[in-house]
């Protein structure tokens, strides 16, 4: 298989004429991927993962007691003057925020709170400003969101981001504009990262894009997907989603939570 090839299968996916690495490396181009369990982010920097548990700030907290010292903190974060707890002990500092529902991808309240705290641990982890624009911006949502309800899930996602979001975390505060959402589901990005090493160029003894049949099982905390591709064409009663995931495997092998 040919680089022109590749590259122009994923032009397709783009719904764009001619797309080549090299344009894609011109732009500040992010993937984010909302999970249930963690947030994934990922740019031409790198990629980053954020645990998905925030909790409401109730009130101040205790440092410590006759000596003993108190569990992590988690990632604070003030959004529009309401306070939050980001991070895997923020349960143990606020009141959580538990909603596992598809509403919490499209633009719940909780869902800004868990982008901020992703972004911002980026922005950390790369030493990158803490203010500047993203040209682009792809979300990788569950396939029983891609459905017939696609293009309304689009505009809800996409009302949610565009424009210019500010925050502070931790005391310190952050500026982003994008210009620009795109929407695909999250077993085709299961698809292409078998295929793309961290520095997004091509697996050769993994890359499939090959004619014939090609299944993709994309597992995660919440949700599993199922993509069937025919000569590189998606076969739609071979493709589908629910939502069971590897937290709903947890609940069956321990149902009482030890």
């Amino acid at each position: 298989v040919n680089q022109s090839a590749l590259y122009h299968f994923k032009s397709k996916l783009d719904h764009q004429k001619e797309i080549t690495m090299t344009k894609y490396s011109t732009q500040n181009i992010f993937g984010w991927d909302p999970g249930m369990g963690n947030q994934k982010l990922f740019s031409f920097e790198g990629g980053t993962i954020f645990p998905s548990h925030i909790a409401m700030k109730n009130g101040s907290t205790v440092a410590a007691s006759g000596g003993i010292k108190a569990k992590n903190k988690p990632m604070e974060l003030n959004v529009k003057g309401s306070e939050f707890y980001a991070g895997l002990s923020s349960h143990w500092y606020g009141e959580p925020i538990e909603n596992l529902g598809y509403d919490r991808l499209l633009g719940a309240p909780e869902l800004r709170v868990m982008f901020y705290a992703v972004i911002t641990k980026h922005i950390r982890k790369y030493r990158l400003d803490n203010q500047f624009s993203i040209s682009k911006i792809v979300v990788g949502l569950p396939f029983e969101l891609c459905g017939e309800d696609f293009e309304k899930n689009k505009r809800k996602v996409s009302k949610f981001l565009k424009g210019t979001h500010t925050w502070q975390a931790d005391g310190q505060s952050y500026k982003i504009t994008i210009e620009q959402v795109d929407i695909t589901n999250q077993a085709i990005g299961a698809f292409f990262d078998m295929q793309l090493d961290s520095d997004c160029k091509f697996i050769p003894d993994n890359v499939r894009f090959n004619r014939g049949g090609i299944l993709v099982v994309s597992v995660g905390n919440k949700t599993t997907e199922i993509l069937f591709l025919d000569d590189m064409k998606l076969v739609p009663n071979k493709t589908a989603g629910k939502t069971y995931g590897v937290s709903d495997l947890l609940r069956m092998t321990d149902p009482e939570g030890l």
